[in-house]
């Protein structure tokens, strides 16, 4: 009597089974017990992916983070992307996207730079994850509060974890002082940062913690020396403009509506290389004073929509700005604006962003580009040469 698959040795049964494909493992685990204990044996997966990997490569590649987890496993020991510094991995969009790939039980963390988009559920690290530099998780469903596997690594120069989904209120980031590059961007975190949140992060150089629901005052940021790109625009920030001494580096400065109080701090004045100073939509009050004339690297000024006060500095603005394209100044309590009215105001305003869309569309062929330009053209050396 020939005896069944089921009366084989474990041992042959695995090596009938070496020639599946990894993602057919789970269908054959469902059909029983027995399947299940035998399909889930490490040393199986290992062999099984080995094989995998020498006949379909690309299919490999692009369906692994779909496979069970002794079979992923396998995969990041085996693959040849453990030969390099960087894995990258992108899930084709789906209404319920796959589980994130499982990098616990590595008894060696391959990767310097881990890069994933798509993946839905629990983020984690295994311990060996101890040389990994730079994490970026944008466009994850991961719908919880930051893992607390990401806030150990200490090595980590590049953490981005853009439209994931994050929730709850981050208490302290201090085990990442080696910082660079920190982007939390368009989350839902809330409550309050702690007045040092900061204070160990003197070589951040960018920082995007825009679209959340952050609420209280500013942290202190005098410790951020290095920072370029500072961006906490679209949270419940309140309290004072917050000090800027020392941040020399800084060329783009975005507090865009939130709920900032008070007059700007004096320290914005020395900022020398700021490029774009935007706190449109707060509760900001006081006058703005001729020193922003001085800032003459200026390119965007985005003051409207709070209650400043006073005579604004146009001409300051004029004279000292010559990379100035464009500002806004609207919505705000201005008596005048030094020897030039409203009206003159608006047009030097939105002229410029006039004439560079129609430049735009006149280069993309567009007809109301073609019709307008010769007018706009001539408007323009009208106003200037007069």
């Amino acid at each position: 009597m020939t005896p069944t698959i089921m009366q084989l040795p474990p041992e042959v049964q695995h090596h009938i089974f070496q020639w599946i494909l990894p993602r057919k493992v789970i269908q054959l685990k469902r059909m029983c017990v027995r399947f299940h204990w035998l399909l889930s044996d490490s040393h199986f997966a290992r062999r099984n992916v080995s094989f995998a990997l020498a006949l379909q490569p690309d299919i490999c590649n692009r369906e692994w983070y779909f496979w069970p987890d002794e079979f992923q496993a396998a995969f990041v020991s085996l693959s040849r992307s453990s030969a390099t510094d960087a894995l990258a991995v992108h899930a084709e969009p789906s209404f319920v996207p796959p589980r994130f790939p499982h990098f616990q039980g590595l008894p060696h963390f391959p990767w310097n730079r881990l890069e994933l988009s798509g993946f839905g559920g629990s983020f984690e690290l295994p311990p060996s994850a101890t040389t990994l530099t730079s994490l970026s998780l944008s466009n994850n469903a991961m719908n919880g509060p930051l893992p607390e596997a990401i806030l150990t690594v200490c090595q980590l120069r590049e953490l981005i974890v853009h439209k994931c989904g994050i929730t709850g209120n981050i208490s302290s980031l201090d085990a990442l002082g080696k910082l660079t590059h920190l982007d939390l961007s368009s989350n839902k975190i809330s409550g309050r940062l702690n007045p040092g949140f900061f204070e160990n992060m003197q070589g951040l150089v960018y920082l995007d913690l825009q679209d959340n629901c952050i609420e209280g005052p500013i942290p202190n940021l005098q410790s951020l020396i290095s920072i370029n790109t500072l961006c906490l625009a679209r949270n419940c920030f309140d309290g004072p403009f917050p000090q800027l001494n020392g941040l020399t580096s800084l060329t783009y400065l975005n507090f865009y509506d939130n709920s900032l109080s008070g007059p700007l701090h004096e320290s914005v004045y020395d900022l020398h290389v700021l490029q774009y100073l935007k706190v449109a939509e707060n509760n900001f009050t006081g006058p703005v004073l001729p020193a922003l004339g001085g800032l003459t690297e200026l390119v965007e000024v985005d003051l409207s929509g709070n209650a400043f006060n006073g005579v604004f500095p146009w001409q300051d603005v004029e004279d000292g700005l010559p990379r100035l394209r464009w500002a806004h100044v609207e919505g705000n309590c201005f008596e005048q604006l030094s020897n030039k009215g409203e009206d003159a105001v608006g047009w030097m305003v939105t002229l410029p962003t006039l004439i560079g869309t129609l430049a735009w569309m006149k280069a993309k062929g567009g007809k109301g580009g073609q019709h307008l330009w010769p007018i706009t053209t001539w408007f323009t050396t009208l106003l200037f040469s007069s």
